[in-house]
């Protein structure tokens, strides 16, 4: 059973119109230089939302990619976001999650097989020791929240104390408006329930 405290997503915008334009492009067109610019805004909604425990977070770490997408594309979307979302709040990014098993797919998938097909798909990168530490993850895209929930659950597992996310856009129905930001929080309910 995990432990700690699991947070909610953060996300500055909705994925539609230019900023899905923008994520897109990034990930799928081969812009990665688009990185930088869209970590900005993913900065700018982190401070304001968990601005009381921006202080108290000890990493940045990010969703790891398939073999098969690192070798079409060229690189983790999600590594570059944090790897910008690191330097701009002054936090150290580290590789905390590893890709153990492929899986398909996640935006080709179901609400259900979605959960499924990421189920025990990662790991816990045993060179660091996050004992008590506090984390945030970072992807590209918030669906239906289920990577960010199993990869929350393997750093909770791995001793994390707590775990925020944020991610550049969201597709979640369910979202809260806060300070003009986009606020997941239907997915933090699952994390005991493995």
């Amino acid at each position: 059973m995990s432990k700690g405290i699991y947070c909610s997503n953060v996300s500055p915008f909705r994925l539609d119109g230019m900023y899905k334009n923008a994520i897109y492009s990034m990930k799928f067109s081969s812009h990665p230089g688009y990185a930088k610019q869209l970590a900005m805004p993913m900065v700018t909604s982190t401070r304001k939302i968990y601005s009381e425990q921006l202080e108290k977070i000890d990493y940045v770490a990010y969703v790891p990619a398939t073999k098969k997408s690192l070798h079409s594309r060229g690189y983790n979307q999600a590594y570059l976001l944090a790897k910008y979302v690191a330097m701009l709040l002054d936090i150290p990014c580290k590789e905390l999650l590893l890709k153990i098993k492929e899986n398909d797919i996640q935006h080709l998938l179901t609400r259900k097989k979605r959960k499924q097909n990421v189920k025990n798909v990662f790991g816990f990168n045993s060179r660091y020791n996050i004992k008590d530490k506090n984390v945030l993850l970072v992807d590209d895209i918030y669906t239906t929240g289920s990577t960010l929930n199993e990869c929350a659950r393997v750093l909770l597992d791995s001793g994390a104390s707590k775990v925020m996310c944020t991610t550049y856009v969201t597709a979640a129905a369910k979202n809260k408006i806060e300070n003009d930001f986009y606020i997941s929080e239907d997915f933090s309910q699952d994390i005991n329930k493995n």
